[in-house]
């Protein structure tokens, strides 16, 4: 092989492995086979599986198989009783840990020692409800028969460990029934058959607000804080927005214009000046600090029998002295001085005496 053609060899597969470098950057970690994949990262016993409404391959939680045993017999009443088992609180009981559609089956193991006991059942109790499921796991015997009885249920979980439990009664008083240890089994089983993990298969990519996109198209979350807003999902696959009753002021902005309205006290109507003066001759004592002017001239009501003013504050007043008016002051302590009197008697003038006070 001479020197060129080795190079030119070389030169070839320097260039494939170009090709198949651009081919997997091109592809990158967005597709599989071409496949689109979804971006939200895989959690713990996670696997990739197509969705073909969504488009693309998304993260699904494994196969899981989950099994709880009786292990004490029980004797059957007419009320549905929990088993002792080895499952969850010590019973024939499991936690199904992945929200979706679980496929659950018991088998219970029933005998009857002595008879009337009429029907036996085994029933399933989802999330501690005080009903069980329908469908039941049902012997009907009428003379001393033992039988294992199966029962399946498909539960759909919208909560991480929802709990599922398997009780048993019988339906007469009488006799003798009961659900043997042995064979009396609850299993759970998710991602396999009619169980299908759940969670919500779609991703979001454009997040918008009246029309016009926010953020990039790489968006996976969007999330809403505080309690602003009331989110449902109706129909499937579709989210509600509607702002929450608290904070929806249209109705309630509309009640309250309409009860301030109806309420004079609230309104600042305009302050007329026959309203300020009313305002100020209502008042019982009106103090005034600084200088006052007085425009025109001050009238003196007469008061016959004034209130003393506080201490180390002097109060003018005008009293009736028969056909008199004497203008007087008066101490805090009752104490009073006519500073002057005017004569109002008859005409043909008036007589304003001043008393010289020392």
């Amino acid at each position: 092989m001479t020197l060129e053609r080795e190079l030119a060899e070389q030169q070839e597969a320097i260039e494939r492995l170009q090709e198949t470098v651009e081919a997997i950057q091109r592809v990158g970690s967005s597709k599989i086979q071409t496949r689109r994949v979804a971006s939200t990262k895989p959690t713990d016993k996670q696997v990739y599986m197509w969705d073909e409404s969504a488009g693309k391959l998304v993260p699904t939680t494994g196969a899981q198989i989950l099994l709880a045993r009786a292990t004490s017999g029980l004797t059957l009443t007419t009320s549905a009783q929990s088993i002792v088992g080895d499952g969850d609180s010590t019973k024939v009981r499991l936690l199904l840990p992945t929200i979706g559609d679980w496929l659950i089956e018991a088998t219970c193991d029933f005998v009857q020692s002595a008879t009337d006991v009429g029907d036996m059942y085994g029933e399933l109790f989802v999330n501690d409800s005080g009903t069980p499921k329908s469908g039941v796991a049902l012997l009907h015997v009428e003379n001393v028969e033992r039988a294992t009885v199966p029962q399946r249920w498909k539960v759909t979980t919208t909560a991480a460990n929802t709990p599922v439990e398997l009780k048993a009664r019988k339906q007469n008083a009488g006799g003798t029934g009961a659900v043997n240890a042995t064979h009396t089994t609850l299993t759970a089983a998710i991602g396999i058959g009619g169980g299908s993990a759940g969670g919500g298969s779609g991703s979001m990519t454009t997040v918008k607000e009246d029309g016009t996109q926010v953020g990039g198209a790489d968006i996976q979350i969007l999330d809403f804080l505080g309690a602003d807003f009331d989110i449902t999902e109706s129909p499937d696959k579709e989210i509600n927005i509607v702002i929450a009753a608290a904070i929806a002021r249209d109705a309630e902005v509309t009640a309250d214009i309409a009860t301030h309205a109806a309420i004079a006290a609230a309104h600042h109507a305009k302050y007329l000046d026959s309203a300020a003066i009313a305002a100020v001759e209502g008042e019982a004592t009106l103090d005034l600090t600084g200088d006052v002017t007085i425009a025109g001239f001050t009238g003196l009501a007469e008061i016959a029998t004034p209130a003393n003013p506080a201490q180390n504050k002097l109060r003018l007043f005008a009293r009736a002295n028969g056909t008199d008016i004497e203008l007087i002051s008066l101490s805090s302590t009752g104490a009073e001085c006519v500073i002057c009197t005017l004569a109002n008697g008859a005409a043909p003038a008036n007589v304003l005496t001043l008393n010289w006070i020392e």
